[in-house]
């Protein structure tokens, strides 16, 4: 697993054991911590418009 999968893993293990329910991720790029939760709603900030996009992109199942 590379290390910014693992970080992801780790701040959603994190996460959810404190009960988040809401979670302001800044600078989501593509979504990875959004992929690494079980639940929950984040909301994805970033300063590059096609990040968002690519992870809405991913969530839909429509990722090019």
């Amino acid at each position: 697993m590379a290390d910014a999968a693992r970080r992801h893993d780790h701040v959603a293990a994190v996460l959810t054991r404190a009960g988040a329910r809401l979670i302001l991720d800044i600078g989501c790029g593509e979504g990875a911590l959004r992929r690494a939760m079980p639940c929950g709603r984040i909301v994805g900030v970033d300063g590059s418009a096609t990040m968002p996009a690519a992870a809405w992109r991913w969530r839909r199942g429509t990722r090019r």
